[in-house]
């Protein structure tokens, strides 16, 4: 009965996670069509980028969740959430900064040139992270290794120097 109960619940977060998923992913895309064509002046452009960084970030969190199927955040759900969001909110920044001629030269430039170096460096961020896990993983194995060769040959001295100072069992025989 317990199982069927687990089940239940787990089935049942799945499917709030699905439709957590389509509504967030619903409102990123309603909010770029409305961006794209300019349908309505009351949102602004900022916003409807944010908005769309916003989105991005939890529908790719609410994906990998749903394809790990584990309760909780795996190692680099977030990172990857992250990444993914800037650089979504960076490539559809830039084409309405370059195209939209209502933007001052001076923000516009401003504006381009602080995206794109956020954007590199949460890029680079993200893949000199991976590289500085291998690296201190790397390094860990090798150190657990050489110290667990170290303990073993201390052990093998240690017992060899303890039969060398061990006495010949003493015999209760006459002999």
């Amino acid at each position: 009965m317990q199982q069927n109960s687990s089940l239940t619940s787990r089935s049942s977060v799945n499917t709030r996670r699905w439709v957590a998923g389509f509504l967030i992913v619903m409102a990123a895309m309603i909010d770029g069509i409305f961006l794209i064509l300019g349908l309505s002046d009351d949102i602004s452009a900022a916003l409807a980028i944010g908005l769309i960084g916003l989105t991005t970030f939890f529908s790719v969190i609410i994906a990998f969740n749903i394809v790990t199927t584990s309760p909780g955040y795996e190692a680099g759900e977030i990172r990857k959430s992250i990444g993914v969001s800037v650089v979504v909110t960076y490539l559809v920044t830039l084409p309405l900064l370059l195209i939209d001629s209502q933007v001052d030269p001076v923000v516009r430039d401003s504006v381009l040139d602080s995206l794109t170096a956020v954007t590199a460096v949460t890029i680079g961020f993200y893949f000199g992270s991976r590289i500085l896990h291998q690296i201190v993983s790397a390094w860990r194995s090798t150190r657990y290794e050489q110290h667990s060769h170290v303990a073993n040959s201390n052990a093998t001295q240690h017992t060899a120097q303890n039969m060398q100072h061990e006495r010949p069992p003493v015999s209760n025989f006459p002999g």
